[in-house]
């Protein structure tokens, strides 16, 4: 399924067009495509009335499973768009380049509510998801389990968000090279509340949790147990500006980590 919006000479470019899309009860099992890089590709390719056009795309109770390719974003890709939500979804064993089920970029907000990733792969960045240049993120009680990544963030990686909200989210068994659970980084304002991270391996640096550049980043009443990395087997920050962690519980037994068995930071500004 593609939905590219190109915009006709007829439409006035002082006029503001809205495009709503939905989508409920569908499933994408097994699907080919040389064409496109997702299975459902969503974006706004007509520069000249890029910011004439809003577009809102609300995904409900579906199912991607087993879409592969070696392009982002296999199962779901979206571009230029304005609004994402996906809810009550489950995306399962899908694999990409970048973002194994879902590769976002130039966005002003995605939302995931009760949504589950298990066993997505990125070759680079994002097991599960990977966002790029993007307004607002928010995912609640979003479970990600057993994603793989091979560079960053082995459930997601996050890259230049304003604003990124996870709360009652779980990250289990997920591996990357940076980031096992989450990566993030050049961003501005990230809170994590109420979340679980357990098991997640990072070949490097933040086993569950990895923040580059951040500023202000806020880790609360969140468990994080059994994380493994050489560097912040729990959390690793560098060159954050402010860094709050308060009422969470850590435990990494066998962390594996040269530094940091709980938490590293280094050249935190504030």
């Amino acid at each position: 399924f593609c939905f590219d919006h190109q915009a006709e000479n007829a439409i006035d470019p002082i006029d503001l067009v809205t495009v709503k899309i939905t989508l409920q009860d569908v499933a994408f099992i097994d699907c080919n495509s040389k064409n496109h890089v997702g299975k459902l590709v969503i974006s706004k390719s007509d520069t000249r009335y890029i910011h004439h056009i809003n577009i809102i795309c609300t995904i409900i109770t579906s199912l991607f499973v087993n879409n592969k390719s070696q392009e982002p974003g296999r199962a779901i890709y979206a571009f230029n768009i304005d609004y994402v939500m996906t809810k009550q979804c489950n995306f399962v064993k899908n694999e990409a380049r970048s973002g194994g089920a879902i590769y976002i970029e130039n966005l002003t907000t995605l939302v995931q509510v009760d949504s589950v990733f298990v066993a997505n792969s990125a070759d680079k960045n994002g097991g599960a998801l990977y966002a790029k240049n993007i307004m607002q993120i928010v995912f609640i009680n979003v479970s990600f389990v057993e994603n793989v990544a091979g560079k960053s963030g082995g459930a997601l990686s996050l890259d230049i968000v304003k604003h990124t909200e996870i709360i009652f989210a779980t990250m289990t068994n997920n591996n990357a090279g940076y980031g096992g659970g989450v990566s993030m980084k050049h961003s501005s304002f990230v809170n994590i509340s109420q979340t679980i991270f357990h098991n997640n391996v990072a070949q490097t640096k933040g086993g569950s949790i990895c923040s580059l550049k951040i500023q202000k980043l806020t880790v609360q009443n969140s468990w994080l147990f059994d994380g493994k990395a050489k560097e912040g087997a729990g959390i690793y920050g560098e060159d954050n500006v402010l860094q709050y962690i308060f009422n969470c519980f850590i435990m990494n037994k066998n962390s594996k980590a040269i530094f940091g068995g709980g938490m590293y930071c280094w050249n935190i500004h504030g």
